[in-house]
């Protein structure tokens, strides 16, 4: 297992690879580029403590579903909500 040290340094081993992937998603429902790249290091970091190498594939996965998570419940205005119901 790493210690803590270590696996700073094998996160920041995979810095320049999440950039590009976050860049895809920034603006995209609110998201910008710093919550991404959290969101790749966090599954980075998962990976690495767990002992499995880390996928890049499952780090835009997880970045996208924070995107999921920005999205609004109900993007509809209010008053065309009730329009709808009533409709």
């Amino acid at each position: 297992m790493l210690s803590d040290p270590q696996l700073s340094e094998a996160i920041k081993g995979y810095e320049a690879a999440l950039v590009p992937l976050a860049l895809r998603l920034v603006g995209r429902d609110g998201a910008d580029l710093d919550d991404l790249i959290q969101e790749g290091r966090i599954s980075i970091w998962q990976a690495l403590k767990r002992g499995v190498t880390p996928s890049l594939d499952i780090a835009f996965k997880r970045m996208q579903m924070w995107v999921r998570h920005l999205r609004p419940q109900n993007p509809a205005d209010y008053m065309d909500m009730e329009e709808w119901v009533d409709g």
